[in-house]
């Protein structure tokens, strides 16, 4: 009995561990992807524009990307980030949705 029990629980950690796991992997794939969206804009490198966006975000239903919150200094830099994510498909990673995602740009001219 006390073999099966602990058989049990050892195979309940593995699977708990494994699921937290492919969330995190799942996560961080779909914070690349995003940044892979988000380029320099021709328009802020032409206008020497530079900033910091943050934004808070969360997936829909449908897997489009639902811009909750979003700050910075450079408003033209600001409103780039949201035109560019708000709507944007992501619905590869609904699966593992969590309910709010943070991540920052950086938009800096060398």
């Amino acid at each position: 009995m006390n073999a099966k029990l602990f058989t049990l629980a050892m195979v309940i950690g593995l699977l708990s561990f494994t699921t937290a796991h492919a969330d995190e992997d799942d996560t961080a794939m779909l914070k690349q992807t995003v940044k892979q969206a988000i380029e320099y804009p021709e328009f802020a490198v032409e206008e020497n524009l530079e900033g910091t966006v943050w934004v808070e975000f969360s997936l829909t239903e449908d897997g489009k990307i639902k811009v909750e919150q979003l700050n910075s200094d450079c408003i033209p830099l600001k409103n780039y980030v949201l035109e560019e994510l708000d709507g944007m498909d992501a619905s590869k990673f609904v699966d593992a949705k969590k309910e709010k995602y943070q991540m920052h740009f950086d938009f800096h001219l060398l």
